[in-house]
């Protein structure tokens, strides 16, 4: 299977000037009659212990600041929750600040079914705002999962491998399921495997997929039947931003000898095999390049 072709605050700042007029001469300050009256403070004292008032979270902050006070940063501390990179985004970081442990605790017990204790602080660092998600819409949607027949060790690498999944309503899943089963061909065992080996993909943007796969069977020439192979074996390929520039994009077959000479039979002596370093986690070693 041989594709050749290509994919494809301002602020206004005014300055501030500053005349004679603006200041007296040191004989005028001097000869100013100077009030003699008790000024009452401007703040009153207080014996009341104010260390744990916290203030409005400015623009950029740092959220260890707040452990102290947060049973929240806490617990997510404790469960090795990157507070850095949830710190980076300060309207997420004021939302978890508002929360309760008892807003929290039912969500993580539950999450915990589906994802192993050693990955769940990543989890719940790349999406804290799954406390915001009813508890209730979590259930029904890993229930939608079940009554489709994935089991339930492939429901633990779908929620684990995608933190964003139980993010999506029941309805948009069905529909993304649905289109990758229509668009490809697959049967439900198919489309069950394609789920639970690359979930990223299922909830990746569709305009993406589309171009993608405009791409690889318009303009690289692949069948309907071999990029059913294709995307069951390297779903990846569909995420990729862009595609290898040259006459022949890549042969998809296993490198072994017998594939050389499928090769040559296809494209005569002058193909030549290449090295990809850009991206190996979409396709490894066992694939051959041509340009």
């Amino acid at each position: 299977m041989i594709y050749s072709g290509l994919v494809i605050k301002i602020f206004n700042v005014s300055k501030l000037s500053i005349g004679k007029n603006n200041f007296c001469s040191l004989s005028s300050c001097y000869s100013n009659k100077v009030s003699t009256k008790t000024v009452s403070p401007v703040i009153n004292s207080s014996s009341e212990d104010l260390s744990n008032v916290i203030p409005h979270l400015p623009n950029t902050f740092n959220l260890a600041a707040y452990v102290n006070q947060s049973e929240v940063l806490k617990k997510l501390l404790y469960l090795n929750v990157n507070l850095n990179k949830i710190e980076k985004k300060p309207h997420v970081a004021e939302k978890i600040m508002k929360l309760n442990f008892d807003d929290i605790k039912d969500h993580i017990l539950f999450i915990k079914d589906y994802v192993k204790t050693d990955n769940i602080g990543k989890f719940f660092t790349i999406n804290p705002m799954i406390f915001y998600e009813s508890l209730e819409d979590l259930k029904i949607r890993v229930n939608y999962l079940q009554s489709k027949r994935f089991t339930h060790d492939q429901i633990e690498q779908i929620i684990s491998k995608n933190a964003f999944w139980l993010m999506f309503s029941t309805i948009r899943i069905d529909r993304r399921l649905g289109f990758y089963q229509d668009k490809f061909n697959l049967i439900g065992n198919e489309i069950r495997f394609l789920a639970t080996k690359q979930p990223k993909l299922i909830t990746y943007n569709l305009q993406h997929v589309m171009t993608n796969t405009f791409v690889i069977k318009e303009e690289m020439g692949f069948e309907d039947h071999e990029m059913k192979q294709l995307i069951l074996e390297k779903p990846k390929l569909w995420m990729l931003k862009t595609f290898f520039k040259g006459r022949t994009a890549l042969c998809v077959l296993p490198r072994t000898e017998a594939s050389k000479l499928v090769v040559e039979d296809w494209c005569g002596q002058g193909w030549r095999e290449t090295a990809v370093v850009r991206d190996n986690d979409v396709v490894g070693d066992e694939w051959l390049f041509l340009v």
